[in-house]
């Protein structure tokens, strides 16, 4: 790329295409960025792609030049048409076509992908050809980094990248990333609320006049409060990138000037390592901390307008608990005002802490080792044989508590079974273990499976789930070669079973409590998880809620925090 320009107008259309179809890699210029643009039935190319941006395994979201050339790659529903053609025009997650002629480096190890149709008028002229149908469309930042929008910094940004630059002389004031959605039985659900969703404010029950919140570190949103209006902002990402976080400054300043809201209260999340503070610089706020689950379970509850106790099952990575230690596999009961912790799933290790979500391995070597002391380590040594080193070394740090604290999570529990199973070691993108795992389950409609046994224990106060004849069982049918698409179907199976009879052994206790339960977490992102805790639940009486205005990933938590911080506030002043 030489920064030399090459044609311009419709001139530079007419070669953009060209250059695609011959296999080129182009940056085009949208209305919330820049995305990198080739040939989606280009495997070479795509290949290329994936190696220039270092995104090995992502899936890639594909834009179609029309709906008709979408049932040709994708199994649509109704309601997924009705999506793609909506005004948002956001990305969908929808069922591959098996004999779809897209590269297969477009999704590897998926049964679904993004797709999407044109939303600007520059890319209804690329897409004019009918050589021309389907093009990968991913923004063009590096995986970790800001959104790329700004006209100056795209050459020098991209040089290694893209081969060519399409782009027009409209200024990008408010840089944004598509909407990521799928539909599931329950309804619409948010994978990323962007554009086309972002800012529009809606009307909460609470008064929030003066608030923020400041989310979480991963897949960082902002909240304002605005009267009794909610405006959540664009997605940020990973505030432990510094890029990232002085993206989110300016994005948080925007948001301030945009929504008329000058806060006074910012309510942040109880981890104390976690630096959403910096994306404030008025030193008069006042911050008030919330734990995470508890912003989870408020969240949802906001989602569906409730406001008295209700159950909350929350199933995610990672969140700081007020013991200290991390939870993620949460059964809480309350509202805004207080929440109370009810049951869990059993605490192990995590040795290397945070490099447990990036090496599901050491989830998988740790849990096995706590939870089978006999005869767990043998069997590690026959799944891992080149890491005996390793195992040695994790064996140590439990045995003397070095650098492994305690966690008992559902992203944790999933990234040791994918890891097991010999699907994913290491992880490449964020959540990529339980994903590739969850993909093996998401459209099963065989005979239904029995779940492994587990075992719920009353320990002090709280009930625990305990799943380790879950992974005995587990690890003999591996050695004994049973599939592993019908372990994964089993495993899940499992994960909705505990959980509802964790909610089930509680109720015992707490036959007073309103059945009402609340879905969140990263984790019920996973289509087969959901709707067989949904349908578990409701045939036991219950009334299930899951998000449907933000995602129930940590992308919503801001939401929940806002009520939370608000209502302790006013509390506070009454």
């Amino acid at each position: 790329m030489s920064g030399l320009q090459l044609a311009n107008r419709e001139a530079a259309v007419v070669l953009t295409k060209q250059l695609l179809k011959d296999g080129a890699i182009v940056a085009v210029k949208g209305i919330g960025g820049y995305h990198l643009v080739c040939d989606a039935r280009n495997n070479e190319t795509v290949t290329r792609l994936r190696h220039r941006k270092r995104r090995p395994k992502r899936p890639l979201a594909v834009m179609a030049c029309s709906l008709d050339s979408c049932e040709k790659i994708g199994i649509l529903s109704s309601d997924e048409k009705e999506l793609l053609t909506s005004m948002e025009r956001p990305i969908v997650v929808v069922r591959q076509n098996a004999d779809n002629d897209l590269a297969s480096e477009i999704a590897p190890n998926m049964c679904t992908f993004g797709l999407m149709l044109p939303y600007t008028p520059l890319h209804h002229l690329l897409l004019e050809d009918d050589e021309l149908v389907f093009v990968v469309m991913t923004s063009a930042n590096p995986s970790g980094h800001p959104i790329l929008y700004r006209d100056d910094e795209v050459l020098s940004s991209l040089a290694s990248v893209a081969d060519y630059i399409l782009t027009h002389n409209r200024e990008i004031v408010h840089p944004i990333e598509d909407s990521v959605v799928q539909w599931k039985e329950s309804g619409l659900e948010f994978l990323r609320r962007g554009r086309g969703y972002v800012p529009d404010p809606y009307e909460t029950l609470h008064d929030v006049d003066g608030f923020v919140a400041l989310g979480g570190q991963q897949k960082n949103t902002v909240t304002f409060g605005r009267g009794t209006q909610l405006f959540v902002g664009p997605p940020n990402g990973d505030l432990t990138n510094l890029d990232i976080e002085r993206h989110g400054q300016e994005e948080y300043g925007q948001f301030v000037q945009l929504s008329g809201v000058f806060p006074h209260t910012a309510a942040v999340d109880l981890h104390p390592g976690y630096t959403t503070r910096v994306l404030v610089s008025d030193p008069s706020i006042e911050f008030v901390s919330v734990q995470h689950h508890h912003a989870h379970h408020v969240s949802c509850m906001e989602d569906n307008g409730l406001t008295g106790d209700c159950y909350g099952l929350i199933l995610d990575g990672t969140g700081y608990g007020t013991d200290g230690c991390i939870w993620g596999f949460e059964l809480l009961y309350g509202n805004a005002g207080a929440v109370e912790r009810l049951g869990h799933l059993r605490y192990t290790p995590l040795p290397g802490g945070e490099l447990c979500v990036k090496q599901p391995w050491r989830s998988a070597v740790a849990m096995v080792l706590s939870l089978l002391p006999q005869c767990g380590e043998a069997w590690l040594r026959r799944l891992y044989p080149s890491k005996d080193h390793e195992i040695d070394l994790i064996r140590t740090m439990i045995e003397k508590q070095i650098n492994a604290p305690l966690a008992g999570t559902c992203g944790r529990l999933f990234d040791a079974v994918s890891s097991l199973l010999g699907l994913c070691h290491v992880s490449t993108y964020d959540g990529e273990a339980a994903i590739v795992l969850s993909e093996l389950a998401s459209y099963y409609e065989g005979e239904e499976v029995a779940a492994y046994p587990y075992s719920i224990d009353k320990v002090g106060s709280l009930f625990e789930i305990s799943c380790s004849r879950m992974l005995e069982e587990i690890i003999q049918s591996i050695l004994g070669g049973v599939p592993v698409a019908e372990i994964a179907v089993r495993f899940h199976e499992t994960v909705a079973a505990a959980a509802v009879n964790l909610l089930l052994h509680t109720h015992e206790e707490h036959s007073g409590n309103v059945k009402e339960v609340v879905l969140s977490g990263g984790s019920l992102h996973n289509r087969y998880l959901s709707a067989k805790l949904r349908s578990k639940l409701e045939r036991q009486g219950f009334e299930v809620y899951e998000h449907r205005r933000v995602p129930c990933s940590d992308s919503g938590i801001s939401q929940g925090q806002i009520i939370i911080a608000a209502h302790q506030k006013h509390n506070d002043h009454n």
